[in-house]
């Protein structure tokens, strides 16, 4: 299972579909403001999204 992981938050995703998951990431990051990010069943982050900036969205 998948954890999405907001700040120092963890939360454990029943989702299986990567396309929703990556939503789901930047969905979070966006509206909290922090980085968000996508771990595995073993805590390893496979997916790191960055809150927009002044400027845009990071890169």
């Amino acid at each position: 299972m998948a954890q999405l992981i907001v700040g120092n938050d963890r939360t454990t995703l029943r989702e299986t579909d990567p396309d929703t998951l990556a939503l789901m990431a930047v969905h979070a990051a966006r509206k909290h403001g922090v980085r968000a990010a996508l771990a595995d069943d073993r805590g390893r982050k496979v997916l790191i999204v960055l809150p927009a900036g002044p400027l845009g969205p990071a890169v």
